[in-house]
């Protein structure tokens, strides 16, 4: 009756194409991926072939952690899931909906394309910033032991998820690159701007810069607790 696909974004289209001519007729078909546009435009054929619905989901649960030794009870409690709208019917889209809602995820709806845009920004940009960041600390392999033992909680919390899986990540920017590119040219300038500021001595402009992410963070996450509540 319901089926989900739990795997690298880029296995996804051909385990749906496996599952959907067994599938029960009418059976939701959903998915775990990061990249929705990408996984839709390939499973949907096979799944619609056969009369199978499928709606492309993202639990916003992931870590660093890799295989069943991760699994946790609480995985999902409190955390937001998105459910993709296009080409599902109400009925199937209710249906992706109690499946998260049943292991405590809030349910959001909006469509792939927007999720892909906005997930770029949230989830793939940092994963990728905090990978150069870790590469360039440990980038002087002769002097990794004495840097290591400087490596406090903020090196810790902000390279944690460069921990994760290359070749997940690897899917992952290759399904969704056009949106990660619009994200790194960000940051790019973001960065250009600061290393100006710092070389010029103008600490105003850096203490502005700060201020600006200070107050980013505050309003973004503030904006999901309110979410919370609702």
């Amino acid at each position: 009756d319901v089926v989900v696909v739990c795997a690298p974004v880029s296995c996804i289209p051909e385990l749906v194409a496996a599952v959907a001519p067994v599938a029960r007729r009418g059976a939701l078909i959903t998915d775990v991926g990061s990249t929705k546009q990408w996984i839709l435009e390939r499973a949907g054929p096979a799944a619609r072939a056969v009369g199978a619905a499928l709606v492309g989901s993202h639990p916003i649960a992931g870590s660093e952690q890799q295989g069943f030794e991760a699994a946790r009870e609480d995985l999902y409690d409190g955390t937001v899931a998105v459910v993709t709208t296009d080409g599902a019917g109400e009925a199937d889209l209710d249906r992706a909906e109690c499946l998260w809602a049943a292991v405590g995820a809030r349910v959001v709806r909006m469509t792939a394309a927007e999720h892909d845009r906005w997930i770029a920004r949230t989830s793939h940009l940092p994963h990728l910033a905090a990978a150069l960041v870790a590469r360039c600390a440990a980038r002087d392999s002769a002097a990794a032991a004495g840097v290591g033992l400087l490596c406090g909680p903020g090196f810790r919390d902000t390279t944690r998820v460069a921990g994760g899986s290359p070749d997940l990540w690897k899917d992952i920017v290759e399904t969704n690159r056009n949106s990660i590119v619009a994200e790194l040219d960000c940051l790019a300038a973001g960065l250009a701007e600061l290393s100006a500021a710092v070389r010029e001595g103008a600490f105003a402009r850096v203490r502005e810069l700060l201020e600006q992410g200070r107050r980013g963070r505050a309003a973004l996450l503030g904006a999901a607790a309110d979410r919370s509540d609702e």
